[in-house]
C-alpha cells in the first residue's frame, strides 16, 4: 500500500469524513449511513486502509452491477489500488478467480451479492455497498442468511447506505445484529424493546416509529 498516497487521501477528506474517521478508529464493524454523495466509500476505504497492512490480505466488495466500476475507479484514485471484478460466465469467473488467488499485488475483489455463494469464507473485510438493496435489511432473505455465515471470517464489516430505513425502525434490526450479534440477538428482543407493537385480528402489527425516540437514538450512537 501507497503510505503517501493514503495520507495525501486522508488530508483530502472534509472535517466531517475526518471526525468519522476519529469515531471508526477503535471499530472492527461500522454502519455507515450517510446520505448520497457525503462520500461514504472513500471514508470506509480509508478507514480500512489506515487499520491494515495489505500485504496477505484480502478484502471483498459487495455492490450492484452498476457500481462496481465505482468502487473500482475509487480504489484507483484515492489509493493507487488496483482490483478485480469478479462477473461473467463460469468459466470467465473461474478464470478470475485463479488470476486473482496467484496475484499477490491486488488485494481487492468486486462482485454482486449474488456471487458471494460461490466464494470462500475468510476475507479481511468486507464492504457491503447499498446493503438495503440486497436483502441485508431483513434477516429473512437468502442473502441474510448466506451473508451471516460469512460473519464470523470477516474481522472488519462495513455496510454502507444513504437510505437505512424503508418502512420502519425494524428495517435496522438485521445491520444491528450483524454489527453486534450479542447485543442484538434476534427480531423480536429487538421489535419488543424498541418498538410499538399493536395486537390486531390479523396479529401483531409493529409501528414505523419507536417506542421511545431519545432511547433509540442514544442506542444508536452508542
Amino acid at each position: 500500500m501507497n503510505m503517501e498516497k493514503l495520507q495525501e487521501t486522508m488530508e483530502a477528506l472534509r472535517p466531517y469524513q475526518k471526525e468519522g474517521l476519529q469515531i471508526m478508529e477503535s471499530k472492527g464493524r461500522w454502519l455507515e449511513c450517510d446520505d448520497m454523495g457525503l462520500g461514504k466509500t472513500v471514508t470506509c476505504l480509508t478507514s480500512f486502509m489506515s487499520k491494515v497492512d495489505l500485504t496477505g490480505k484480502r478484502a471483498l466488495i459487495l455492490c450492484s452491477t452498476i457500481a462496481m466500476g465505482v468502487w473500482q475507479l475509487e480504489l484507483k484514485k484515492w489509493f493507487n489500488e488496483s482490483s478485480v471484478i469478479y462477473s461473467g460466465t463460469p468459466a470467465k469467473r473461474k478464470k478470475i478467480w485463479q488470476a486473482f488467488s496467484e496475484d499477490e499485488d491486488t488485494h481487492f475483489l468486486i462482485t454482486t451479492y449474488a456471487m458471494l455463494k460461490e466464494l470462500p469464507k475468510g476475507w479481511t473485510a468486507v464492504f457491503a455497498d447499498e446493503y438495503h438493496l440486497s436483502g441485508l435489511m431483513t434477516h429473512t432473505t437468502q442473502t441474510a442468511e448466506l451473508f451471516e455465515k460469512h460473519l464470523p471470517y470477516f474481522k472488519y464489516v462495513y455496510l454502507i447506505t444513504g437510505t437505512p430505513i424503508r418502512q420502519g425502525v425494524t428495517d435496522l434490526y438485521f445491520p444491528l445484529h450483524l454489527m453486534d450479534p450479542q447485543k442484538f440477538p434476534n427480531y423480536w428482543a429487538f421489535v419488543n424493546k424498541y418498538c410499538i407493537t399493536i395486537q390486531t385480528p390479523f396479529g401483531k402489527q409493529i409501528e414505523r416509529n419507536p417506542r421511545n425516540m431519545d432511547e433509540f437514538r442514544a442506542m444508536l450512537k452508542g
